[in-house]
């Protein structure tokens, strides 16, 4: 028998269902009564998921991003914070905010906004926790990897270069969009994280000039920003992004997404 939360997202989607959206609607199912375990006392490490799920996940929620507004942003916020605990193991806490939360939402009637950015929320939290739980596997070093950061306030800008130089990425920063693209035009980055509401040159367009260009139009582009809402998330994607972080963000949230973005045979259409 599915989910009560799993049946209200089934019944969101148009028929026929596309076999991704089989196939997500099982992997969901299977989500939401592990989530009820760990809620209910047991091991947090049975959260971590075959790649294989986290991928498809991301297949049937990227066309879906945007698909909601600030409204149901903070819908979903307030009831993942009425069962998220200070202090509780990170694990334990997510599994028993995601899983109070899913079969409260069940119960009301929603938007497919409200539910397409409670799968998101669900997505970033369980991605935080893998990255808590999973050992590091020498064999997927990404050290070598080169990353461009663009933010023109320095504290984060300094933050994000901190983050990702102490896990041995090779950082670049830029204080702003003029001086991402005067780099860009000297070297090519593996991946680009970019602000933005910048001065001089603002980061759909820094973003939409790297796709524009063929040395570098396979660059993935991930924003990092404050700047939230429909509207941004939109324009963000139709530039050329393949994700969209809101600020603030933790640590574990920006390794595990930067991580994904890298991983060889990523899907970043």
């Amino acid at each position: 028998m599915r989910h009560p939360f799993t049946a209200v997202v089934g019944r969101a989607l148009p028929r026929p269902f596309s076999r991704t959206a089989k196939r997500y609607l099982d992997v969901l199912d299977h989500r939401l009564g592990v989530l009820e375990q760990v809620a209910q006392g047991g091991d947090p490490s049975v959260l971590v998921e075959p790649e294989t799920s986290r991928t498809l996940a991301r297949r049937f929620l990227r066309p879906r991003e945007g698909e909601w507004d600030d409204g149901d942003e903070n819908l979903v916020r307030g009831y993942l914070d009425r069962w998220l605990r200070e202090g509780e193991d990170g694990g334990r806490a997510s599994a028993r905010a995601l899983a109070a939360a899913a079969t409260a939402l069940a119960r009301i009637e929603l938007r497919p906004g409200t539910l397409w950015f409670f799968l998101w929320e669900m997505e970033s939290m369980l991605e935080s926790v893998a990255a808590e739980t999973e050992p590091l596997d020498p064999r997927r070093s990404l050290m070598a990897k080169r990353i461009l950061v663009v933010d023109d306030d320095e504290n984060i800008l300094n933050l994000e270069k901190t983050i990702l130089e102490q896990k041995g990425f090779e950082v670049t920063g830029a204080a702003g969009g003029a001086e991402a693209l005067r780099l860009l035009a000297d070297r090519v980055f593996d991946l680009v994280l970019l602000d933005v509401m910048m001065p001089e040159v603002d980061g759909f367009t820094v973003c939409r000039k790297i796709k524009e260009d063929p040395r570098l139009k396979d660059v993935p582009v991930i924003f990092l920003t404050a700047r939230g809402g429909g509207e941004a998330l939109a324009e963000g994607f139709e530039s050329g992004a393949v994700m969209y972080i809101n600020k603030p963000f933790t640590a574990n949230k920006l390794l595990t997404i930067v991580n994904a973005m890298l991983e060889p045979g990523a899907n970043l259409s």
